[in-house]
């Protein structure tokens, strides 16, 4: 197979994946309404950041990651 059929194939491939934006919300955690609007109208943002994962048309909302107890220690007690 050549490098130009190879190129082919994936300009096929790369058609036929097309993101739409999501047409549900589905959250592991309360939302408000403002928060959810806010989802919906920057879901490429919220994706990019690790806010949340779009899969099938549904933008799942995830939980930050709670930090560590030395993340947690770190940011709130202060050094003497």
């Amino acid at each position: 197979m050549s490098l130009a059929d190879l190129r082919r194939r994936l300009e096929r491939v790369e058609a036929i994946h097309v993101v739409e934006a999501p047409r549900a919300i589905l959250a592991d955690r309360p939302m408000g309404d403002e928060e959810g609007v806010a989802a919906l109208r920057d879901w490429r943002r919220w994706t990019a950041d690790g806010r949340a994962s779009l899969h099938r048309g549904i933008l799942y909302i995830v939980e930050p990651r709670s930090p560590t107890e030395a993340e947690w220690a770190a940011d709130h007690l202060q050094r003497h």
